[in-house]
Formats: C-alpha cells, structure tokens, sequence
C-alpha cells in the first residue's frame, strides 16, 4: 500500500523509497536525524517513534473512497499499476475489546473496561519506555499508574 501511495502522492520526485526490515529503517533514521537529513516515513499513532525523536504529520486529504483503490498483490499480477492511492487512510481507533457476556457475567469488570480510555501520547511513551529503554512492562505501567492517579480514578468511577 506505502508502495503505492509514496508513487501517487509523488514523493518519489524528491526522496528515495527504500523498504527494509524495521530495525535497520529505525538505525537508518536516526543517522538521518542525526545528519539532519529529510525523511518520509510512513507511522501510526500510538508508536514509540513520536516518544524517540519529534516526528510531524504530513498532511494527507481526507480519506475519500473513491480516490483510494488497492489491489493486493495475491489478487492481481498487475496490483501496482491498477491501484491508486490519493487520499489519506480511513481513520483506525484502538480500542480496549472484551466479551459481550461479559456485562453479566462481571459487570464491574466491563464498566471498567468500558471506560479506559489513554491518549496516543501516553501509549506512545509507554511502547518507548519497553521497547528502547527496555523497561519491564509491569514496571512501566505501574509507574504510569503512579503518575496518573486521577485518570485511574476516573475509570474505577472514583471521580
């Protein structure tokens, strides 16, 4: 899909696309960081990446169906020149999931789960705070716990 979009969006004009395994993308961007060096690069939200280094969205056209048609290699030889990507992605959300049953089951249970809710920012920090610092999980989160008392309360129905 990135394929498609970095050729239609042409970005291809003025960067070269690369695609290799995430770890050598990331040790490569921080050389270009370092080097002050433009990158394009595709990312979501919630990523480490936006705790690592001070990254900016480029701005896309809202996603518009009609301008966003991708073949998928396994059904069409000719998948890249028949796709077109000129619009944003559709919008995708993370949301805390569980079983229906679980409302009767554990009612309690699902009204807190129902109700938490992080930012982007947060969940970012976190994934930074595991994945490059290395920290224990539960260490991690035991100290955003600590640090975010008022939040938890909140979900607990404290507040």
């Amino acid at each position: 899909m990135h394929k498609v979009k970095v050729r239609d969006y042409g970005i291809e004009t003025f960067l070269e696309p690369t695609t290799e395994d995430e770890a050598v993308f990331y040790a490569r961007l921080k050389d270009a960081i370092d080097a002050k060096e433009a990158v394009a690069f595709y990312c979501y939200k919630p990523h480490f990446v936006h705790a690592l280094y001070d990254v900016t969205f480029v701005d896309e056209p809202l996603y518009d169906p009609a301008g966003y048609t991708m073949i998928q290699p396994d059904q069409d030889a000719d998948w890249f020149a028949k796709s077109k990507i000129t619009t944003g992605d559709e919008i995708k959300t993370v949301t805390v999931a569980y079983s229906k049953s679980l409302e009767t089951r554990a009612p309690a249970a699902a009204a807190f789960l129902s109700k938490i809710a992080m930012s982007a920012d947060d969940l970012s920090q976190l994934t930074y705070q595991t994945v490059i610092q290395g920290q224990d999980v539960d260490s991690a989160v035991s100290d955003w716990l600590a640090a975010n008392g008022d939040t938890v309360d909140g979900w607990l129905g404290l507040k």
